[in-house]
């Protein structure tokens, strides 16, 4: 992200990592899709805290479309 070449976009969206990790409504039910979905965003967040305290990234923010986490912005 911090190269000038690359048109990569510092927004990042929950659904995008659900579907790279075939995580589907369809196939989970309802709780187990909760908690999954719970569980990875707090691992995202725990990345995104560890990269922010080795200088990586300056900070990030999660987005909301009213109550729901959508994703999260990167500053660098």
């Amino acid at each position: 992200m911090r190269n000038t070449r690359t048109n990569r976009s510092n927004n990042i969206t929950y659904q995008g990592i659900y579907n790279e990790l075939e995580i589907s409504k369809k196939v989970l039910d309802k709780t187990a899709y909760k908690n999954k979905t719970r569980t990875i965003r707090n691992h995202v967040k725990a990345i995104l805290n560890e990269w922010k305290e080795e200088g990586y990234i300056i900070y990030y923010t999660e987005n909301k479309e009213g109550t729901t986490l959508t994703g999260v912005t990167i500053m660098l």
